[in-house]
Parts: C-alpha cells; structure tokens; sequence
C-alpha cells in the first residue's frame, strides 16, 4: 500500500503509511529502491503527482540531511537512477544549487541515458557551454555507439546535435577515430553523413584515412559513394591494396560457417557488385590482373567471395572483366609482369582454363585455394561454376585429384576434395565430387589418405552436427561404390 501510494503521487496516504508504518525514507533506501524497481518502459503510465512527491521529499532531504548529499558517489548514484528511469527535468536537478559536480553528474548521465530532456534544459539556462563540454563519454566507443545510435532514429534531437557540431573537436584525432568506430559499429549512417557535410569534415578524413574501407563494413552503397567522393574530392589515389581492402571489409562481416541468404548477407553481395563495377569504372582493364593476383597476408581475392549466397555471379564478373583486361594486352606479350615483380605466364594456359590459372596462382602456403574454400564454406551454385571454368578435363583433373590442404590448427591432417566436401553442409556438393571420383578413379585414394583418418574425421563431425546428412551421404556413397 505504501509503494502504491508513492507510485500514485498521493502525498497524504503517503505520509500517513509511513508513519503507521514507522517506514525510514532513507537510511534504508526505500525511496531509491521502489524507484529502481520500476520499469522504465511505464515512464508514460506515471502520474505528475508521482513526480512532484519525489521531488518534494528529495528537496525535503536535502534540506534536512544536507551531509548525506557531500558524498559523490551517493549524488552520482542518484541521479544515474532519475535519468536512466527518465524522470523529468524538475526532479533530476534537484541537486544543481548544491555544487558544479552535481550539474557534471547530470550532463554525463543524461549523455549516457539519452536523456534529451536534460540535455535540451542544459543547453539553453547554460549550465554547459555545448553537448561535449568536459564529457568523458567522447572517450568510450561504447557510449558514443549507444548515443549517436539513439540520435539515428530521433529526427528532432538530430537537428541539436547537427548544431552542436561546431564545437565537436574536430582537432583530436583519438577521439575522432573512436567516433567512427562507434558509428559504423551500430549503423549510424544518417549520423556520420553530418559529420562528413560539417565544414571540418576534412579533420575526419585525415584522422580517419581508411574510411572508405572501412564504410564497406556496413554494406551501404550510398553512404560508401559519399566517402569515396570526399577523398576524390581531395585527390586520394586508391591503391590496390586499398581496393582489396574495401572488398575484404564486405567479407569480414559477410563471412559465416556456412553460405547465408539473410538479408544481410544479401545486402553483402550488392556491395560486392557496386565494388567490382565502381573498380571497372575507374581503372584500366589491365588493372584487373593486379586486383584478382594481388596476394595479401590472409585471403587471396577471389576466395573473398567465396560465402556469398551468390558468388557463382561475382566470379562470373570478374573472370569476363580478366578476359576484357587480357584482350587489351599486345598480342605477343607472353607474359604479364604485375606491380609487385611476379610474372604472371598467362600464355601457358588457354582461355577456357583461366579460372584453373588465377586459382592455382593465388594458393597460399598450406594448399589452399579459392575452388577448396568453396567446397568448405560455399555452395552448390559455386562449386558449380568452378567446375564448369577449370577448361579442359585435364586440367580439371588436375584440380580436383590433386587437391591437398592443411589446416594450421590441425597440421597432422591434410584434407582432399572428399573430405571438404563431407564438412559442408551442403549435400549437393559431396554427391558431385563422388561423381567426379568415380571418373578420375581417386575414391580409394581420398578415402586412404591419412591412413583413412581425414574422411573418418569428417564423417564424426558429420555426425554429431547432422546424423541425417551422415545417412544420406552413406547411402550416396554406396551408389558409386
């Protein structure tokens, strides 16, 4: 009845519960603790009155237990609880005659909370000279990550902060590039397209010169094309490192265990075309000859691709991009000497088994290539395509018989086109390799290798992943035995 009688606002029914009651308001936190226990999604179901009842027993406090108020964590506490259950401007600054710090307190916790009420209060009786006046939070990614992303969705509270733009400082680097990293970190694009029109834009980009690449992350084609502008606008030269890089940036967030059709992964794709066709729009076709060798530390780039629900037609761009890009070489240079002083023999191969000679080319130290992260991580589509581009049966052979790759974390165990074919869950793809087995006589091969310890790997982890996958594959394998 007592809380009931707080919640209500009902200051007479109130006082007398208490002292029927013999209820100490504040020695044993009774009024912070009935606060903290409501839900701060019921903000619109609170009376006024509930309002002006705490605030008179929180004034009443002040005045009569004025020592329990000179402990800061006690006044932190206290209002980090008002604003973040989004009490309204009367009751959270209760404390500000008191001293500076409690008006500190209020701006970090209102900045923190998203409280815009206190903020828009603030700002205009001047108690702070703008929004990032002596505010920590411009330090933590977290914190600026959960505001700017609030200031996304509130079209209102976006025309304050547009204006308070002009004192953000734009001269601290640090503090910039902890920016962008909260923004793009919870998609706040409508927010880092403000800072990118502010008239000191250009602090952000030097602070920041990898934004491009890293815009990529977030799969927005539009706000990409906007940061791309920006740095033409200032004569950058994307070097093919840096084109790699915004490719690789779609891959780090489109990556998964297995080939997704969500949405994202969708989204994910397109940037990879816009990618590709901006790349065409703004190179020499010989150009692409550098993009798809260009051997990094990690991922060649063809194998970028690889997880994308439609890879099969991104693949299919570049290999006619690489062809385009072949056609404009003179007719007797036999070979093609890329930026990095490797020779790339492409007169070795024909035309049909271009993807066998870009593949083989860009296979890393432990055997893999782009054709066996496909069969690992891709799907059917993909593999697919790959097959159908090795050229000639000889060289398909080639690729697919001699395929032999070993994992860094298990160094013992090499694995073949079978096995990596068993540890997709796309069925379709192991059916087709059995096929191709059968052609090539290598079954008994694949299945040995390792003294057998490779394919039974595979079929354990089949097996407590999927046991109906490990039947059908079983029942598969006994077709082609």
């Amino acid at each position: 009845m007592v809380e009931r009688a707080f919640h209500d606002g009902d200051s007479d029914y109130f006082s007398m519960y208490v002292e029927q009651y013999n209820i100490s308001l504040w020695n044993n936190r009774f009024v912070f603790d009935t606060i903290a226990r409501d839900d701060v999604h019921q903000t619109k179901d609170r009376p006024e009155a509930h309002y002006d009842l705490v605030r008179d027993l929180l004034q009443f406090s002040i005045e009569h237990r004025t020592v329990d108020w000179d402990d800061d964590d006690v006044l932190y506490e206290w209002i980090h609880l008002l604003v973040e259950q989004k009490y309204p401007w009367h009751v959270c600054s209760v404390w500000n005659h008191l001293r500076p710090t409690a008006i500190s307190f209020l701006h970090q916790c209102s900045m923190s909370c998203f409280h815009t009420g206190n903020l828009h209060m603030l700002l205009r009786q001047n108690m702070i000279a703008h929004l990032w006046d002596d505010c920590d939070f411009l330090s933590s990614m977290v914190d600026q990550a959960s505001f700017f992303h609030k200031v996304e969705s509130s079209r209102k509270f976006r025309k304050t902060v547009r204006k308070q733009l002009d004192f953000f400082p734009f001269h601290e680097t640090s503090v910039l590039q902890t920016l962008v990293e909260a923004l793009l970190l919870w998609k706040s694009h409508r927010v880092l397209n403000m800072f990118l029109t502010h008239s000191q834009h250009e602090q952000l980009l030097l602070a920041v010169p990898d934004l491009t690449q890293k815009v990529c992350y977030n799969h927005d084609v539009a706000l990409y094309n906007n940061v791309r502008e920006l740095f033409n606008q200032q004569g950058t030269i994307f070097t093919i490192r840096c084109w790699y890089e915004m490719f690789a940036n779609v891959h780090r967030k489109h990556i998964s265990y297995k080939t997704s059709t969500t949405n994202e992964a969708l989204a994910g794709f397109k940037m990879f075309h816009h990618l590709l066709q901006t790349f065409d729009d703004c190179h020499e076709p010989e150009q692409w000859l550098e993009l798809i060798t260009f051997m990094p530390e990690t991922i060649p780039f063809l194998t970028l691709f690889v997880h994308s629900p439609h890879a099969h037609e991104l693949l299919d761009i570049v290999l006619q991009k690489t062809n385009t890009a072949l056609d404009a070489l003179p007719e007797d240079h036999a070979t093609y000497i890329l930026s990095s002083n490797i020779t790339l023999k492409w007169s070795l191969y024909s035309r049909d088994g271009l993807f066998h000679t870009i593949d083989s080319f860009c296979e890393n130290q432990n055997g893999w290539t782009t054709f066996a992260n496909a069969l690992r991580w891709g799907n059917w589509q993909t593999v697919e395509w790959m097959l159908n581009h090795f050229g000639d049966k000889e060289l398909l052979e080639n690729m697919v018989h001699h395929l032999n790759v070993r994992t860094s974390s298990k160094p013992h165990r090499n694995d073949n086109a079978l096995t990596l074919a068993l540890y997709n869950p796309d069925n379709f793809i192991y059916e087709q390799i059995i096929r191709y087995a059968d052609d090539f006589y290598c079954s008994d091969e694949w299945t040995l290798q390792d003294d057998g310890v490779s394919v039974i790997t595979a079929l354990s982890r089949l097996f407590f992943l999927s046991p109906t996958t490990v039947a059908r594959t079983l029942r598969t394998s006994v077709v082609h035995v």
